[in-house]
């Protein structure tokens, strides 16, 4: 029973997802939400701006609803202009536009039932089913929303029309209330689905699964964003984990995956996630913008020996660049692999290993 309870609580509140799993996500929902909204109340600004004029050009179309046909296309307007303006400075604010833009469209669908009290409502039940299935947000944050809108009506409808309009009115929106709740709850699951597996995708197109770290794809996507990305200098840091083909032979790859792990959460504790790439097996390569030198190999002895205290060893290479907008990044990343290579070289030489598996710079193995 405990199950059954934890599984309609979690889609409920994260779609199906986990908890973590759907804060991952957020960043995108809010995007994803942002566009729909802008593109949305802009659709808002021009359709009941539209009707509102024509209903001044023909002298009388649609009169008593002219009011909110004005106030829905001025809401409309100011939510667009917040959007645009607004939001890109202060992102948080797009839920509660969200929120608004649904409100504002019932409050319509509500007023102009209202205006017509001999008659059964039609367009809340329109707004009520179609609005919510508009935006991506915790399924049940969008059935309360139906849930408040539909109790509003219903209180509001049988205080203001007839008797027997007001029947008709409570029984539809408790029909059409019921169905829009299951409509959009599974809706929000797929769509919070979706939000997640598209961020999975763009993730393992972009990231090392084993160790965490952006991935030899997105480091040639992203290399000569650095030559423009410092104003002082630019450190490039080539790393190269000494030792895992023999560890790999000799106690399995487990073993060196597990000091690959260790080395890149190393890495990463030391210089950050944000410009640090597993481009090889065991190599990786990091960017320091504005970055002291001198601390830099502060950091990597410091690593050294955090290393030794595990029985492991990296090599490092370091080469620094000043000139912004005339470094050749290839180059730098070269001039940092040689360095590396040189440290390499010396460590094998102090170690009196025998099995250098070392590349040259042209890729050849060395025996």
């Amino acid at each position: 029973m405990k199950k059954y309870l934890e599984a309609i609580v979690n889609f409920a509140l994260y779609g199906g997802l986990t908890s973590e799993q759907y804060h991952d996500i957020v960043p995108q929902k809010r995007n994803e939400n942002k566009k729909r909204l802008k593109t949305f109340s802009l659709i808002g600004v021009i359709g009941f701006g539209a009707v509102a004029i024509l209903n001044l050009v023909t002298n009388g179309f649609a009169a008593s609803n002219q009011i909110f046909y004005g106030i829905t296309a001025a809401a409309m307007a100011i939510i667009y202009l917040l959007v645009s303006y607004v939001v890109p400075k202060h992102e948080k604010l797009v839920m509660p536009l969200t929120y608004f833009f649904i409100a504002i469209l019932n409050f319509f669908a509500i007023s102009v039932a209202l205006l017509h009290p001999e008659l059964p409502a039609v367009s809340i039940f329109v707004f009520l089913l179609a609005v919510p299935l508009l935006f991506v947000d915790k399924p049940i944050r969008m059935m309360n929303i139906i849930i408040f809108i539909g109790v509003a009506f219903c209180i509001i409808t049988r205080h203001e029309k007839a008797p027997e309009i007001a029947e008709v009115d409570v029984w539809n929106m408790v029909t059409f209330g019921f169905v829009t709740i299951v409509v959009n709850l599974f809706l929000m699951k797929f769509k919070i689905k979706a939000l997640y597996e598209s961020k999975m995708v763009v993730y393992l197109s972009e990231t090392d699964v084993l160790t965490g770290l952006k991935n030899r794809n997105q480091f040639e996507k992203m290399l000569q964003n650095y030559q423009h990305a410092f104003e002082n200098n630019l450190i490039c840091i080539y790393a190269d984990v000494n030792g895992l083909h023999e560890l790999n032979n000799t106690k399995g790859h487990e073993e060196g995956d597990k000091m690959l792990v260790f080395v890149a959460r190393s890495l990463m504790d030391k210089f950050g996630s944000l410009d640090a790439f597993r481009v090889g097996g065991d190599e990786f390569i990091i960017f320091q913008c504005d970055r002291d030198k001198d601390a830099t190999h502060s950091h990597i002895d410091e690593l050294n020996e955090k290393f030794k205290e595990n029985n492991y060893h990296v090599s490092f290479g370091v080469v620094e660049a000043t000139e912004k907008g005339s470094v050749e990044m290839e180059s730098l990343v070269k001039d940092a692999e040689k360095e590396m290579y040189d440290a390499k070289r010396r460590y094998y030489e102090e170690s009196g290993l025998t099995h250098d598996r070392r590349r040259n710079r042209e890729g050849v193995n060395k025996s």
